[in-house]
């Protein structure tokens, strides 16, 4: 099947031209200049994939993001238009869940006997629920999917989502949905503690920045790898990066060598099961 790739880095590009060396590769982002690509594979960072994307790609029938989130996609214009699309689930577990421990440090926060809460208790908040107990905090996480064995062996328990907020430390850890964006708002963050701290590793629309920026004075700080939309040069954001309480780091949780090349990994095995050759 003709297959085309877009917004590569360099280590992409060099792992996808030997996976299909007969695939088309491009630095950029999607323009339609390969009509008879069925498989195109995106980014997390690509622009977005709806209806409009699909119109140039008319064989398309399989759409791979190397991405854990799927914002960046329009999943119901893709199955009206039959186009399969997988994403990369799970690469960046570690890489992540260490990089929201590095910005709790630099902050200066210890989870020792702290209580962290998880607002989203999928592979990244598990993983950070581990590492976190080995640092001598208890966990608490609310999650509207429910995995008890995991959470018996783990350590950590479920809680309604208010229990979670009123924790030394929430971290936030679920996928940016309709149902998701701006879960933190001023009432929400009313309901944690003065001197509590912030973390967002997941996406920036999550949490309504205006908000943050009134409670900031009252928390302990945020750590934030994510603003709204991506977008670093915000008024927000660049408010939020000059606070001496916020640690801001640009969308970078996930980009260490090791995850890149489980990312390309999952997203070779993606394509060559809808080719049907696993």
């Amino acid at each position: 099947m003709r297959k085309t790739f877009y917004y590569l880095e360099l280590f992409e590009r060099e792992y996808f031209s030997k996976a299909f060396p007969d695939a088309s590769l491009y630095d950029g982002d999607f323009s339609g200049n390969e009509e008879d690509a069925e498989i195109v594979c995106i980014r997390g960072k690509s622009a977005f994939f709806g209806a409009d994307a699909i119109k140039k790609f008319p064989s398309i029938r399989f759409l791979a993001t190397r991405s854990v989130g799927m914002d960046n996609v329009d999943l119901e214009a893709c199955k009206s238009a039959g186009v399969e699309v997988r994403n990369a689930p799970g690469y960046a577990n570690d890489a992540v869940s260490s990089h929201a421990l590095k910005m709790l440090e630099k902050l200066g926060v210890s989870l020792k006997k702290k209580k962290l809460g998880l607002v989203g208790a999928g592979r990244i908040g598990r993983k950070l629920a581990e590492k976190a107990i080995g640092l001598g905090a208890a966990v608490v996480a609310y999650d509207v999917v429910k995995d008890e064995a995991e959470a018996k062996r783990i350590g950590f328990k479920y809680v309604e989502l208010g229990e979670v907020l009123a924790c030394d430390v929430v971290s936030v850890h679920v996928p940016l949905l309709p149902q998701t964006r701006h879960l933190v708002n001023a009432e929400a963050l009313k309901k944690m503690g003065n001197g509590a701290v912030l973390v967002n590793t997941a996406r920036g629309g999550i949490v309504d920045e205006a908000a943050l920026l009134k409670e900031l004075p009252r928390l302990g700080g945020a750590c934030l790898d994510v603003v709204e939309g991506d977008d670093f040069d915000s008024p927000a954001a660049r408010e939020l990066a000059s606070k001496p309480n916020v640690v801001l780091t640009r969308h970078e949780a996930f980009n260490s060598r090791e995850a890149l090349r489980k990312r390309c990994e999952i997203t070779e095995r993606n394509i060559r099961l809808f080719e049907g050759e696993e």
